[in-house]
C-alpha cells in the first residue's frame, strides 16, 4: 500500500510498498487518531483515479488548506506500480 500525508511527498518510509497488512495498518491508525487537524483520506487505486485526482490532492496540500487538514492518500495496491509513476508526474 501506499500512504501518503501532508509530510510527504509520497513517503519517506522506507519500504511501504513491501509492507504488510497489519503495519500499513498501525500507520494508519496513528495518522487517523492524530487529534490535530480535521482528516481528509483520498483512496486511489489505479492510474487514472491518480491522474483525476492530483490536482485535488496538490489544492489540498496548498499553503490554504495545508494549516486547515491533514490530507491522507491511500493506495488500495490494486495497480500500485503504475499509480505510483502517475503520481510521481505530478510530485
Amino acid at each position: 500500500m501506499l500512504l501518503k500525508n501532508d509530510n510527504d511527498n509520497i513517503s519517506s518510509r522506507p519500504n511501504l510498498f513491501k509492507s504488510n497488512y497489519y503495519k500499513t495498518k498501525k500507520i494508519l491508525d496513528i495518522l487517523v487518531n492524530n487529534k490535530s487537524l480535521p482528516k481528509i483520506l483520498i483512496v486511489l487505486g489505479t492510474r487514472p483515479e491518480g491522474i483525476k485526482c492530483a490536482p485535488l490532492i496538490a489544492e489540498l496540500k496548498s499553503d490554504y488548506y495545508h494549516s486547515k487538514f491533514q490530507i491522507i492518500v491511500l493506495s488500495t495496491g490494486q495497480h500500485r506500480e503504475i499509480l505510483h509513476q502517475s503520481l510521481m508526474a505530478f510530485k
